[in-house]
């Protein structure tokens, strides 16, 4: 009962890895700018938690303002990841 499967007889198993094997790519990225995405969204608690932990207590204005030029480099980075995801999902509804 050893059988040799002929090419249009694999097994659907070697057929969905090899489907995912060749997205690999496209899901590592999906995953990293969904992390980075995810963590950006995270800016305003910890500009706010810095500011009451830190700032007021020793009214330091010069952390203040590089703490400010820091978050505001991050809801800048945290817009460009956002427009770039806009525009693939638009890209990718126009197209169909």
């Amino acid at each position: 009962m050893n059988q040799t499967l002929g090419p249009a007889q694999q097994p659907a198993s070697s057929e969905l890895a090899a489907a995912l094997g060749a997205c690999r790519r496209a899901f590592v990225a999906t995953a990293v700018f969904s992390g980075m995405s995810n963590i950006l969204m995270l800016t305003g608690a910890l500009f706010m938690l810095e500011v009451y932990d830190r700032i007021l207590p020793s009214r330091s204005v010069p952390t203040l303002v590089a703490l400010l030029i820091l978050v505001a480099g991050l809801y800048a980075a945290q817009g460009i990841i956002e427009a770039a995801s806009w525009s693939e999902s638009a890209a990718a509804s126009t197209s169909r």
